[in-house]
């Protein structure tokens, strides 16, 4: 039986930033349009993956390549809500909160 493709890949691995991201060849990329990294970089920096992903030519029209600074800000703005009942503004740049 042949491999289905899909449309999202989220890598979870907790690979460091000096490594290079290493994708399993006999797993096609060709359909996937969203890749979402769950690991963040810092500002002007990019995670592995994420280049990686960006470096692929996967004839899409539209390919969307994210890292995890926004799930970074909505568990940070969940948690702080439910310690405080105070809900902070989400509306946040990696400059602002690298303070860069």
């Amino acid at each position: 039986m042949g491999l289905q493709g899909f449309h999202t890949l989220i890598n979870a691995t907790s690979a460091k930033e000096e490594l290079d991201f290493k994708w399993c060849e006999s797993l096609p990329i060709e359909g996937v349009t969203n890749f979402y990294d769950l690991s963040y970089s810092k500002l002007g920096e990019t995670t592995p993956f994420v280049k990686w992903a960006k470096s692929q030519d996967i004839g899409a029209t539209r390919k969307i390549v994210r890292d995890g600074f926004g799930m970074l800000i909505h568990q940070a703005a969940l948690s702080f809500e439910v310690w405080t009942g105070i809900k902070p503004d989400t509306k946040i740049t990696k400059a602002e909160l690298f303070d860069e």
